[in-house]
């Protein structure tokens, strides 16, 4: 296996292993079905902001270890702008996810 294919496989990985723990931190929950609706009534801004910022929150701890197979990787001058773009990719990918289960979840209540 060339490197590149070993760097893209890593970079799957930590995406997958990322956007579960990111689905489990949104679906995380110590209120009852009541208590939630009544808070997602009063401050139903301050709910959708919340819970977006926590699993975006585990999503950085993710993308902070991908910076650092990055950093490893710096050596293979033959792929850099592939770098790049799955920099890039990951910390949209992370934003959109963390909206995206904030939704599914409020809707799921």
């Amino acid at each position: 296996m060339t490197s590149k294919a070993i760097y893209i496989i890593i970079k799957i990985v930590i995406i997958l292993i990322a956007s579960t723990f990111m689905f489990f931190a949104t679906m995380f929950n110590m209120l009852s079905k009541e208590q939630l609706m009544d808070l997602i009534e009063q401050n139903a801004f301050e709910f959708y902001l919340t819970k977006i910022l926590i699993s975006f929150s585990v999503g950085l701890v993710f993308f902070l270890i991908s910076l650092f197979i990055n950093f490893l990787f710096r050596g293979k001058l033959e792929f850099k702008k592939l770098r790049l773009k799955l920099t890039l990719f990951e910390i949209v990918y992370y934003l959109l996810f963390s909206v995206l289960t904030t939704i599914i979840f409020v809707g799921s209540i």
